[in-house]
């Protein structure tokens, strides 16, 4: 199901990126070939203009097909050329600089006359050349000048569009390369970004698993007692209920630990659903309170208590889930400090923060074990005490309130540092 929706996500990221590129490269590359078209076409109306206006031409060569020389250009005949021709399609009169022979140039013209198109593109000499064919009149011929006015002639212009249609493919190819570039390198980033995506989900997802996997084993045990037990009740139904105590007794035991686990559970789907209550708590009272609670089964046990608690440190949180943590932590270090051992309460402030620290002497926490101890019924293989409920809702009641709390053991010694 995670990598269906992986995926789903993963191909939404790339439709909808692939979507935006081609349609900005699209308008990128639609508005350079029209100004390329309009650059093209506003060089032949140039032209056409310029051989339109009243102008004074000298002529070279033979009769037939002679060559023009412009006595003033006022327009940049660079890689362009003109032709003149009659309505029978001859070449009359010719402006280039290109040497090519006249023969040629009649080809030329011969070719486009017979396309029966006004305008379009054609090859000479491996480069390619946009014309266009229009309707001119010659006024007359004095003295080897010519006049326009005259019907019944047409003018032939030639632009070299050679270099700009390279520009327009190179254009192109760059866009398709750099967009399949662009797309593998997103590909991957979106890739990338899924995984980190999902994998706070999945993380979600197997922790409620292993949470339904560990509360089942949880329940499983004291459910096969309990069975177990009832079953003795019925094979000696003919004893009385106090001749029977003791599966009585086992009954009771279990109950009340599948009560506590049960209430452990609800504490903690109640600690992270709650909204957060704003009451003035005093810290340092509820600190001092639990140990003094406690000082007694320490003392039973030859465990050493030193307290440090600043006085008057209160703090905007909720009575109950406060007390419930520091019963935690206090229940945590009397559980594995050994006999002769010694457990330290902090409680401080540092700048705007509240520091809870609990030490305690012991076997302390292995490496492996400790990435996990906060963890809902996580123990170490070789404890077999408790749920393993109780640091995940420390845990809970901090982050709920906004603060941190972490873990070290080490030398001998374990401490839990809370801050909020």
């Amino acid at each position: 199901m995670l990598k269906r929706l992986r995926n789903q996500m993963l191909l939404l990221c790339l439709s909808m990126i692939t979507i935006v590129m081609a349609v900005a490269f699209s308008i990128i590359y639609l508005d350079t070939y029209r100004t390329v078209i309009n650059e093209r076409d506003e060089r032949l109306d140039a032209i056409e203009q310029h051989f339109n206006s009243p102008a004074a031409f000298v002529f070279e060569g033979s009769p037939r097909a002679r060559r023009i020389r412009i006595q003033s250009p006022v327009v940049n005949f660079a890689q362009s050329f003109i032709m003149l021709a009659d309505d029978a399609g001859e070449l009359t009169y010719l402006y280039s600089y290109i040497d090519l022979p006249e023969e040629e140039y009649r080809n030329i013209l011969q070719t486009i006359w017979t396309r029966e198109n006004t305008q379009g593109m054609i090859e000479i000499e491996n480069r390619l050349w946009q014309y266009r064919i229009s309707e001119r009149s010659i006024l007359s011929v004095e003295g080897g000048l010519l006049f326009f006015g005259r019907s019944g002639e047409h003018t032939i212009s030639f632009v070299d569009i050679s270099e700009s249609n390279q520009m327009l493919r190179n254009l192109l190819l760059t866009f398709i390369v750099v967009g399949l570039l662009a797309l593998i390198v997103i590909f991957f980033l979106s890739l990338y970004i899924s995984n980190r995506s999902i994998r706070p989900v999945e993380e979600s997802l197997k922790r409620q698993k292993q949470f339904v996997s560990n509360a089942s084993h949880e329940l499983k045990t004291p459910l096969a007692i309990i069975a177990a037990n009832t079953e003795a009740l019925l094979a000696n139904g003919e004893d009385t209920i106090n001749s029977q105590k003791k599966w009585i007794g086992y009954i009771q035991q279990e109950i009340h630990g599948m009560g506590k686990l049960i209430g452990d559970m609800l504490y903690l789907a109640k600690t992270e659903d709650a909204s957060a209550v704003s009451a003035s708590v005093d810290f340092s009272y509820i600190a001092e309170h639990t140990a003094t609670v406690m000082e007694a089964l320490l003392f039973e046990r030859n465990i050493a208590l030193t307290l440090d608690i600043a006085p008057g440190i209160e703090i905007e949180g909720d009575l109950a889930k406060l007390t419930q943590l520091v019963r935690i932590l206090m229940d945590n270090a009397a559980k594995y400090t050994e006999p002769q051992g010694e457990i330290w309460i902090n409680l401080s402030r540092a700048k705007n923060n509240i520091v809870f620290i609990v030490k305690n002497t012991g076997k302390g926490i292995s490496p492996k074990d400790l990435p996990h101890i906060f963890e809902r019924f996580y123990r170490a293989a070789e404890d077999s005490n408790g749920t393993g409920l109780g640091l995940a809702i420390a845990k809970a009641i901090v982050e709920h309130m906004g603060g941190t709390i972490s873990a070290s053991s080490g030398d001998g010694v374990t401490v839990f540092e809370v801050w909020l």
